[in-house]
């Protein structure tokens, strides 16, 4: 393909991801939103679960800015293009021509410094759509905080062009008259991930959203508890400002509603709950928190055992209802809630036309997990696609000067930053301040030094100065770290020199308008001159990189994650422990949605064996592992034959998981119970016994119990496949499912509805009072307690069915060998839930399928494509590069008492007894510091963080 550059559609957590895989890889990434900036839905969530971190700032070492926008806008190789919209797609794959209209801000980014006087005299106003209309907008206003870019927008439906604003902006940023533009980029691929759109709950009139003021959407429940939310993590009324003691959550309210035409399960919404719930009673450990609901789908990995706990709380109830409608009494605005209880395919990112792919919930309703491996699996498809970009050579190194002899030579520069700073804090004062300071030879008043004109000016007072430390207060140290660092090299220094003081978000954001902003601004700069003062250059530890993968597991996971790889070009080493290849899809006949798991397997199976860059190692295992990421060494033992050292440079984990065993209601004594693997293979090979006229299907054998609890995912799934299979090929033969829940998420309800269409007949159950099987002649009789008519059913049963889930195998040795975490249910534990669900912590180390968590077939698949591009965009590096943040040892101090080695994270400290020192594995270490703090004789110091720098700096904070 000619054309290796991409198109994006959608700047959200799925679009984001997509752009900075592609990205690392070497593609130049276009990334469009119809939003004024990129950053989707994942802006508006304080927190996430079921970690209940915050919900963006993924506070990892890993990370270089620790924000996925922030990284999109740093990123060289990723271009914004925010407030437009394709209007045509021309051309064929590799050789596309997208048309795009930009729609008009009436605000220029490029002049914009967003100092807010526009919004000051803004005489208009307008709902705040960000923070769910709870509150109002100036016409003029400043999307999120976090958006990218961070500049002023009109709202034109409520601007009525008074000419107040143009006025105030000293930028002259502002144009009334700014029209629609249309651009023309040629791209070789397309990845569509708009996202979704919020259900308009003005449709479900009933509940009285947009009439009754204390009757919330979820979007609007999610501020209001947020800490950056209007209300600042307070739950008041709309009505009346008081707090809530009473709080109701109605599900699936525009979800599995055949009438409204969505009939699939939205997916996210009974764990956003769960995670609302828990954020409420935070604040308000008081309130009584009722949840309707139909179905608790809490399917994901470690969602089960979250939902126990939320339901566990003091205070909260799930009630399982259908709610008809709700009131409101007019004199208090309270409202009372009416409801029926029970007392009364495998390619998943392609799209029907070629180069063009669907990631995160574009595809179907996913949750973030799931849409960050979606993203993950859309830049796979693509690099199959177009090919690996070819890698600029990197610029030759800039001579650096040797500045360790020389006495410290500060030179602080302070940014004024249009008015964002200058207009709070007295500049002139700082500069005079920070001339007084010891070791600061030179100060200087800046505008924008961000900007490639403040920029050029710096690095010739560096140089002009001979400066050998550099202190630039201003903005943030997550933003322009790449273009000071390239400053710092073009006037012959070390990036390891350069300290900032934030003095925008910390002083002059913080303080503006008490008086004290100044005083603040002049206390952080000392902390950064003094801190400056101490700095030592670090070079960059540089390693060749081995461009080989290895695959560990031959299943649908491991085999798709090989071939992804060798589409790509790399080399692969698929090893499998077992006979032959196909793992759990050898005993899969059929998907829900019509697949042939079958055909999926000879496909595979076929493509894998023939492929010019797989080597297949089948019997072997993976008995020793050692090095770093890049550079990993294994240890391939086959069930005969001598083992094989060979080198890599990433590794993906796909072991994949077993069957679930079971003894429960007489399986393995009577040939009549079987699981539905077992009546999934006799449907599709030889059909069902005409004699059988009554099946039951019990759910949730093994699985959501006191030995398994965590949900498997995929037996609700499997048992409506196979309940439809057997309607289709016996339509007479009745079909009793017992259920506790039924968690058929995403399109799946659909096949839900369809079965009870056909005629199968649910019934619930719940624990402990589980159903009891006992053998009657030939048959079997099974009795539930069906909650709705509060007694027991009796059903007589020709044969019984077990769904008995997914456990994981044995883990233990591999992960072992591999020094690899388990969860606390045996599966492999991944480095964040929701942005790093493919990786371990273990740098160059990937997880798919199976080995991750139960799950589908087609989302086995997903995640492996997303592995195997995680893996591609390590391996086209062609060296790795160790952290300048790394810690040191002074040999001297060590007693080798061992604990930096338990407390490092990363398994980067070793005892080395010969040399009688805890030495660091540099490619390992991530710069955490973790090591430094526990070592008891400040042994180990960390890079720009030493005891000295430090408690120089703290001297300075406290005057």
């Amino acid at each position: 393909m000619d054309n290796k550059d991409v198109l994006v559609i959608g700047g959200g957590i799925s679009g984001m991801g997509t752009a900075h895989l592609l990205a690392q890889m070497g593609y130049q990434v276009h990334l469009l939103d119809s939003a004024p900036g990129i950053g989707g839905s994942f802006h508006l969530l304080d927190r996430t679960f079921p970690t209940n971190y915050c919900g963006i700032c993924i506070m990892l070492p890993q990370q270089p800015s620790y924000c996925p926008t922030l990284e999109a806008e740093m990123n060289p190789n990723i271009h914004i293009v925010p407030y437009a919209e394709l209007e045509a797609l021309k051309g064929q794959a590799g050789a596309f021509t997208a048309q795009v209209l930009h729609k008009p801000r009436y605000v220029n980014v490029s002049k914009c410094d967003n100092c807010g006087l526009c919004a000051e005299v803004c005489p208009e106003f307008s709902t705040h759509q960000y923070e769910g209309d709870l509150v109002s907008q100036k016409a003029i206003y400043c999307p999120p905080a976090r958006s990218v870019p961070n500049a002023y927008i009109i709202d034109m439906k409520t601007c009525t062009r008074c000419g107040k604003c143009v006025e105030a902006c000293p930028q002259g940023a502002i144009d009334l008259d700014m029209q629609p533009t249309r651009s023309e980029l040629p791209v070789g691929a397309v990845v569509l991930s708009p996202g979704f759109e919020p259900f308009d709950a003005r449709r479900k009139g009933e509940f009285g959203w947009g009439y009754y003021p204390n009757v919330l959407t979820s979007i609007q429940f999610e501020r209001m508890a947020s800490l950056a939310g209007s209300t600042q993590a307070r739950l008041r009324r709309p009505s009346d400002g008081r707090p809530p003691g009473k709080i109701a959550f109605i599900h699936c309210v525009g979800s599995r509603d055949k009438v409204l035409g969505n009939d699939y399960c939205s997916s996210a919404c009974c764990m956003y709950t769960a995670k609302q719930i828990t954020m409420a009673k935070e604040i308000q450990p008081d309130a009584e928190i009722t949840v309707f609901t139909m179905d608790v789908r809490a399917f994901g990995k470690g969602f089960e055992r979250y939902m126990d706990n939320v339901m566990a709380f003091p205070g909260v109830t799930y009630r399982r209802s259908m709610v008809s409608s709700v009131y409101q009494y007019e004199q208090t605005k309270d409202l009372y809630v009416k409801y029926v209880n029970e007392q009364g395919a495998f390619t998943p990112q392609e799209t029907s036309r070629r180069g063009v792919f669907a990631g995160g919930a574009f595809h179907e309703p996913m949750d973030i997990p799931e849409t960050t491996a979606a993203s993950a699996a859309a830049a796979a498809e693509v690099a199959r696609l177009l090919g690996l970009p070819q890698r600029k050579p990197a610029p030759a190194p800039a001579t650096e000067r040797d500045v360790s002899d020389e006495q410290p030579k500060l030179g602080v520069f302070v940014c004024g930053c249009g008015t964002q700073i200058a207009g709070a804090v007295d500049v002139e004062a700082i500069k005079t301040y920070a001339q007084s300071l010891s070791g600061v030879a030179y100060a200087e008043i800046v505008d924008d030094a961000c900007k490639p004109e403040g920029l050029l000016a710096l690095g010739k007072t560096i140089e002009r100065e001979g400066l050998n430390r550099v202190v630039i207060a201003g903005c943030t140290h997550r933003l322009y770290e790449n273009e000071f660092a390239g400053l710092m090299r073009a006037a012959g220094l070390n990036p390891a020199l350069l300290e900032r003081a934030n003095i925008r978000e910390g002083a002059a954001w913080a303080f503006s308008g008490n008086g004290t902003a100044t005083g603040v601004a002049k206390s952080l700069v000392e902390m950064a001159a003094t801190k400056a003062y101490y700095h030592q250059a670090v070079e960059s530890e540089k390693h060749q990189l081995q461009a080989r993968a290895l695959v560990i597991g031959g299943g649908a996971s491991g085999m798709s994650a090989a071939l992804t790889l060798n589409d790509m070009g790399f080399a692969v080493d698929l090893v499998e422990q077992n006979s032959e290849l196909g793992g759990n899809l050898r005993t899969s006949y059929y998907t829900i949605d019509g697949g042939n798991s079958q055909t999926l397997l000879a496909e595979l199976t076929e493509k894998v064996t023939t492929a010019e860059n797989i080597n297949l190692y089948i019997q072997t295992q993976v008995t020793g592992f050692s090095g770093a990421v890049g550079r990993y060494l294994a240890q391939l033992t086959p069930a005969e034959g001598e083992p094989l050292n060979k080198g890599y440079g990433a590794v993906i984990v796909a072991a994949g998981a077993q069957p679930a065993t079971t003894s429960e209601y007489l399986y393995g004594q009577n040939d009549r119970v079987i699981t539905q693997k077992e009546l999934e293979k006799k449907l599709a090979t030889e059909g069902i016994e005409p004699s059988v006229k009554n099946i039951v299907m019990i759910q949730c054998v093994g699985s959501r119990d006191e030995t398994h609890p965590w949900c498997s995912r995929v037996c609700c799934s499997h048992a409506i496949k196979n309940a439809l299979k057997l309607k289709e090929q016996s339509p007479q033969t009745n079909v009793y499912v017992l259920y506790r829940e039924m968690r058929t998420y995403g399109f799946m309800e659909a096949a839900y509805q369809q079965a009870r269409d056909a005629g199968v007949i649910f019934l619930r159950y719940d624990l402990p009072q589980k159903p009891q099987v006992t053998e009657i002649g030939e048959g079997l009789r099974i009795v539930t307690t069906e909650p709705i008519i509060g007694g027991q059913v009796a059903l007589q049963a020709d044969l019984l069915v077990l769904s008995t889930g997914i456990e994981p195998g044995e883990n233990g040795p591999l992960a072992e060998t591999l020094n690899l975490p388990l969860d606390e249910d045996g599966f492999f534990q991944e480095d964040h839930p929701k942005m790093r669900p493919l990786d371990f912590t273990r740098p160059g180390i990937f997880v798919a399928g199976l080995a991750h968590s139960p799950r589908h077939i087609y989302e086995s698949i997903a995640q492996a494509n997303g592995a195997a591009v995680r893996a591609a965009a390590l391996l086209s590096k062609q060296e790795t590069t160790a952290k300048t943040t790394r810690v040191t040892v002074n040999p001297r101090l060590c007693s080798l008492c061992g604990l930096c080695v338990e407390a490092c994270p990363y398994s980067a400290r070793v005892l080395d007894y010969e040399e009688r020192v805890a030495q660091v594995l540099t490619d390992l270490c991530q710069g955490c510091g973790v090591c430094a703090m526990v070592c008891p004789n400040k042994a180990t110091q960390q890079h720009s963080f030493s005891h000295k720098q430090m408690l120089a700096t703290i001297d300075a904070a406290l005057g």
